[in-house]
């Protein structure tokens, strides 16, 4: 028989709990949490898509390179000598012809002035000789006449013609004496100039080496003249690939130290022998550098244009995602409501617009904006572009 004493107690267990059930928070079902995740059915994700782009491009061989200069010149001087100035500094851009360093021209000009007094005295003895020869040609001329009427011997005006005929040989040879003068004038002349080394082309002081004051040889080389436009692109190109290009192609080239700056221009030359390391052939394009933006030794990427064109696929850059996890590029494609992961291989980006190589088709709905929310299977609310 139960004790009176216990239900109470009993009773009031019972409300206690009830009341704290009744007071705690309230369970939503598992399913109701999964419906409000974005990207379930219940909850599609806004995303704005835009169709692949299928046009015609270019066929192009894609290469990579570096920047050479056109022409070198290690500038030496003509004449030894003792550097008087250098008025350029490495940096520097020179014209043809501008002084890149004077040499003294102390020993040239004595050389000069004696060259030049030589050919005074020359001139001189020739004046000389010529008037001796007038004077023997005269008397010969009067002794042949006076032969005639009997007044000189045959024998006097035999002695004055042989005195014309040698003082004629003396005339020439003070002129030839005038000739050898004035050879010495003229490389006395170029020495002094020589102390005056100019650049042999346009283009940019890279090395200075010579100081004044020093002594310096034939040998010795004052400055270093770079010529850098037009610029030459040294390109390794696959042997696979060097055999579709020829001389005069278009080369389009990107430098990545320019901002991706573009320059374009032409093949000019291609080696016909392969390294044997690398199984690659050198080929050179000449491109335009007016300004000197490109220098040499700069890396670039080029583009040779072989003349045809295939279809190619294009998205907008932003379609494109870079997962660097699993070093792949990735886009989202729409099909009905359902985002779909296609793994894709870009190539060039230009102008905003990626070539998308494999991955996707042509017409195929790619998403450009709410990429952030998507996985494989999302659902989604397609808006186009």
């Amino acid at each position: 028989m139960t004790s009176p004493a216990r239900v109470p107690l009993a009773l009031l267990t019972l409300g206690i709990a009830a009341f704290l059930a009744a007071c705690g928070p309230s369970r939503e079902p598992a399913g109701a949490v999964e419906a409000a995740s974005p990207g379930t059915p219940g909850h599609p994700v806004d995303v704005t898509t835009i169709a692949v782009e299928d046009r015609d491009v270019p066929m192009a061989v894609q290469a990579t390179g570096a920047f050479v200069a056109d022409e070198v010149s290690d500038v030496a001087p003509e004449s030894a000598g003792i550097v008087a100035s250098t008025p350029v500094n490495v940096g520097d851009r020179v014209a043809a012809g501008d002084v890149v360093a004077r040499l003294s021209t102390a020993d040239a000009t004595l050389r000069l002035e004696q060259a030049r007094a030589g050919l005074l005295q020359a001139e001189a003895m020739a004046a000389q000789a010529r008037e001796r020869y007038n004077l023997a040609r005269a008397t010969a001329a009067r002794y042949e006449a006076l032969v005639a009427t009997g007044d000189v011997s045959r024998t006097l005006q035999e002695q004055a013609a042989t005195e014309a005929a040698t003082t004629r040989q003396g005339v020439a040879t003070a002129e030839a004496a005038i000739a050898d003068a004035r050879s010495r004038v003229a490389l006395a002349q170029k020495a002094l100039d020589d102390t005056t080394i100019r650049a042999p082309f346009d283009g940019f002081i890279t090395e200075r080496p010579a100081a004044v004051g020093e002594h310096v040889s034939t040998s010795s080389t004052v400055a270093t003249v770079m010529k850098l436009d037009p610029i030459r692109l040294r390109l390794q190109v696959p042997e696979l690939e060097a055999s579709r290009l020829r001389v005069g192609q278009a080369v389009r080239a990107t430098v990545e130290a320019l901002d991706n700056q573009q320059f374009e221009g032409r093949v000019t030359a291609i080696n016909p022998a392969l390294d044997p390391a690398t199984r690659a052939t050198i080929v050179e394009a000449t491109i335009a550098n007016p300004r000197g933006a490109i220098r040499s030794g700069m890396f670039a990427t080029a583009q040779v244009d072989l003349g045809t064109t295939e279809r190619g696929l294009f998205v907008p850059g932003e379609a494109v995602v870079d997962d660097p996890n699993t070093n792949s590029f990735r886009v989202f494609t729409v099909s009905d409501t359902t985002a779909r992961l296609r793994i894709v291989q870009p190539a060039a980006r230009s102008n905003g617009q990626v070539r998308i190589l494999s991955g996707i088709s042509a017409g195929d709905q790619v998403v450009v904006s709410g990429l952030e929310e998507l996985f494989d299977g999302a659902a989604v609310r397609p808006v186009s572009r």
